[in-house]
């Protein structure tokens, strides 16, 4: 382990761009197999393997680069060190990034399940103020996540 973790990095220091989004489109696409088999406890012949490309790409192409430029412009804004950089990059992070993130998420999933725009716009209203408040919740003390599991726009 220790010599694909050293790998990783030396893989990370040379292409931080390719290897961050590579990263987030797998936790993504495991995240959702956890999901789908551990938490669902579907069977593996009703596994949904749309949902679960679905959620990589999803990973790969918008929530790592969303991610990593985000993550980028608190570095710039607020540096690395000091007592109160943490405080100002979580404070930034939770009222201005997550709500407009969390927002295009849920849009987005349920446009890639074919959802039309009336259908997308009760997804919103039924789910966007339940994630948010999860996300803050679970910001609260815990690592950040994104609180998916009140996400009706995930199943199917």
């Amino acid at each position: 382990m220790a010599t694909f973790w050293r790998s990783y990095l030396h893989v990370l220091s040379k292409h931080p761009w390719k290897t961050q989004l590579a990263t987030t489109g797998v936790l993504c696409g495991a995240g959702d197999c956890i999901a789908q088999l551990i938490v669902e406890k579907k069977e593996l012949r009703h596994y949904d393997w749309i949902r679960c490309t679905r959620f990589t790409l999803v990973g790969f192409c918008v929530i790592g680069p969303a991610l990593r430029t985000w993550y980028l412009a608190l570095e710039r804004l607020f540096g690395t060190t000091g007592k109160s950089v943490a405080l100002k990059k979580v404070f930034f992070d939770q009222t201005i990034f997550a709500p407009i993130f969390l927002g295009n998420f849920i849009m987005l999933m349920s446009h890639l399940q074919g959802q039309k725009w009336p259908d997308i716009k009760n997804t919103m209203e039924k789910d966007y103020t339940s994630v948010l408040l999860t996300n803050y919740k679970n910001s609260s003390g815990k690592c950040c996540r994104l609180g998916l599991e009140h996400l009706s726009c995930l199943e199917g």
